[in-house]
This record gives C-alpha cells, sequence and structure tokens, in this order.
C-alpha cells in the first residue's frame, strides 16, 4: 500500500505533463488580447498553466504536510472501486453517445448513475433521467439551435 504522499507525486506529475501538452498543442492557435476577444489559443493556453500551477502546489503541500506523507492510499477500498466503475460508466457514455445518439446515452448515463449512487425506486430514476433529457434537448437544440449527436444509423 502506498501513501498519499507518493500518489500526489504521481498525480502531480501527469498533470504537469497535461498541462504542458494543452501549452504546446495550443501555440499555433492566434492569441489576441487588445481586441475583447482573446482568441481561440487564449483558454487553452490559459488552461495549462493553471493545471501546471496547480500540480506545483499539490507537490509542495504533499512534501509539507505531515498528515498526507503519513497516509497510506488503499486502491482496492469500496469507495475506489466506485471511482472505477464510475469512470468506466463515463467511457462507455463517450461511446455509447457515438454508436445510440446523445439522447439515449444521456438517459441510460442518469438512469445508471442513479443506480450506483442508492437510488432504488424505479419511477424516480426514470423521471429524473427523462427529465434531464428533456432539460438538456430544450437547452441545446431549442433554445441553442445546436444539434444533439444523433445515432450512426440516422446520419
Amino acid at each position: 500500500m502506498k501513501s498519499m504522499c507518493w500518489w500526489n507525486v504521481v498525480v502531480s506529475a501527469v498533470f504537469t505533463l497535461l498541462g504542458i501538452s494543452f501549452i504546446l498543442l495550443s501555440r499555433n492557435f492566434p492569441v489576441d488580447l487588445g481586441t475583447g476577444d482573446p482568441g481561440s489559443g487564449f483558454w487553452p493556453s490559459m488552461l495549462g498553466m493553471i493545471l501546471i500551477f496547480l500540480s506545483v502546489l499539490l507537490l509542495i503541500e504533499s512534501f509539507f504536510s505531515r498528515h498526507i506523507r503519513e497516509k497510506k492510499i488503499d486502491l482496492s477500498s469500496h469507495e475506489h472501486k466506485i471511482v472505477y466503475i464510475v469512470m468506466g460508466v463515463s467511457v462507455l457514455f463517450c461511446i455509447s453517445t457515438y454508436l445510440l445518439g446523445f439522447i439515449f446515452s444521456s438517459f441510460m448515463f442518469t438512469y445508471i448513475f442513479m443506480s450506483i449512487y442508492g437510488i432504488t425506486n424505479r419511477k424516480e430514476k426514470i423521471l429524473t433521467a427523462l427529465g434531464i433529457v428533456v432539460l438538456l434537448y430544450v437547452v441545446f437544440t431549442l433554445m441553442l439551435n445546436t444539434a444533439l449527436p444523433l445515432p450512426i444509423f440516422l446520419r
């Protein structure tokens, strides 16, 4: 079982590399701070800098906090298993959105998440998932005039 400090160093390194990649990948996009529109390269670069800054803060805190240095992390605990399931369902949602469309995938995603987090009333899960899908449809399709991804067989 590794210490929290060790995992914080790993997370800090990964997110520092991610921040650097954001900055490097957005360097060819224009940045123009004087016109009111900062350009398409501004926000990816800013997010990259924020990621690097927060990663350095995490690294500093990890070495100076005795509580973090001494705490052990068990990655096979029940709480971590729930996080792994949620990550897997999120990946399936992305794949499902491409194959089955946004409406159906969002409904199933909401229903499954409510099940994972202990909601047992089937009627409540169905009505909540339906309400969220309708709300998303109204906001994006009707109000913002944005097309939601269709199932692959309707494209």
